[in-house]
């Protein structure tokens, strides 16, 4: 019906959802930044993500640069 391949439909389907899943961590990791008001850094903002989900400390860090949620001093 939309005249392209089956396969790059699911490879479309697949980076949608990829993409939302990606919002929703980085999501989170905007809320305990802003809970603990920018006091704690990405070791620890992952070490309390941790506790609850499996994320990794580089995927936290690059979501604090990306949205400038740096520890502030």
């Amino acid at each position: 019906h939309l005249n392209i391949p089956r396969s790059t439909y699911y490879r479309w389907k697949q980076h949608t959802k990829r993409d939302t899943l990606k919002k929703w961590m980085e999501q989170q990791v905007g809320e305990q930044c802003h809970k603990h008001k920018f006091r704690y850094g990405y070791r620890k903002i992952t070490a309390l993500l941790n506790r609850t989900m499996k994320m990794n400390h580089k995927f936290v860090q690059r979501a604090m640069q990306k949205y400038g949620w740096q520890c502030r001093v």
